[in-house]
């Protein structure tokens, strides 16, 4: 796994985050999320529609689940505590 902390950059009317040199990065990439999350798929090999199916029915409810469950317990003031331990 990699983990990484990226600065968001205006490219024409969007924004955009710089992956990291060691991910495999084809020609085109596909991605889904929500207003939160964005999963990625750097090879393009998965279609977007599988990507949203698993981004709604898994990713989104489990991290927000446990998201809130670990800030009750106060164990995630800031990022810092858990960046690079994937």
């Amino acid at each position: 796994m990699i983990t990484a902390k990226r600065r968001v950059f205006k490219a024409g009317g969007s924004k955009a985050v710089t992956l990291p040199k060691s991910c495999r990065i084809e020609e085109a990439v596909t991605m889904a999320g929500g207003t939160r999350l964005i999963l990625v798929n750097t090879t393009g090999q998965i279609r977007e529609g599988d990507l949203v199916r698993f981004c709604v029915r898994y990713l989104e409810p489990m991290f927000w689940d446990w998201w809130r469950r670990e800030h009750k317990k106060g164990a995630h003031d800031d990022l810092s505590d858990w960046e690079g331990r994937l």
